[in-house]
């Protein structure tokens, strides 16, 4: 299927770690926490959590049923995180803020893994993307990346949603760059987002 993957992560998650080697209890309850505002976010723009990696959440739309805006959808969500993100809810937020990236493409969406242990997931092109892009916030000091071709789609399939539509709307896209990532044949045009003044 076409879907749109959102990759995002903690920035200063090991050195925050790091720092309370002896409070494991604060730890949990600091990452919990921004799970539990990540979650709120894929909620409200009916994403599928694919799963919580450590201290990443992967999300994609269009897995289940069909979201014809799923590109608005998580460009739309992945700048509510970021943007709800920079207003601490709690002693610690102060410290970990969420860079995400987001890319689309067609993927395997469906039930991986044995017997045992199963889990719904999407493998394919975008997941890689999103994940190598998100590697480049740091590099190139945003919170924030997003392929040009989701860009694209974005902004050229409507979205029945107000909502999407007027986020989108108030933010500008900025190309930031282009490389070759890891494992992809062709280099790849990102942009970031900012509100329009």
């Amino acid at each position: 299927r076409p879907i749109t993957v959102m990759f995002a992560d903690l920035r200063g998650f090991t050195p925050f770690c790091n720092a309370r080697r002896g409070e494991p209890t604060k730890i949990i309850q600091a990452l919990n926490q921004k799970f539990a505002a990540a979650q709120g976010v894929l909620d409200k723009y009916d994403a599928c959590l694919d799963k919580f990696d450590g201290d990443a959440v992967i999300a994609f739309w269009n897995g289940v049923g069909d979201q014809p805006d799923h590109a608005a959808r998580a460009v739309a969500a992945a700048i509510e995180l970021i943007e709800g993100d920079r207003s601490p809810a709690g002693p610690d937020d102060d410290q970990l803020h969420f860079k995400c990236a987001v890319a689309t493409g067609l993927a395997f969406v469906g039930s991986y893994g044995s017997r045992q242990k199963m889990n719904f997931s999407a493998i394919g092109e975008p997941m890689n993307l999103a994940a190598r892009l998100e590697g480049y916030c740091n590099e190139y000091g945003v919170s924030f990346i997003v392929a040009e071709s989701t860009v694209r789609e974005a902004l050229a399939v409507s979205s029945p949603r107000e909502d999407v539509r007027r986020l989108l709307e108030s933010n500008e896209f900025v190309q930031i760059g282009t490389a070759k990532p890891k494992g992809f044949p062709e280099e790849v045009a990102f942009l970031s987002a900012r509100r329009k003044i």
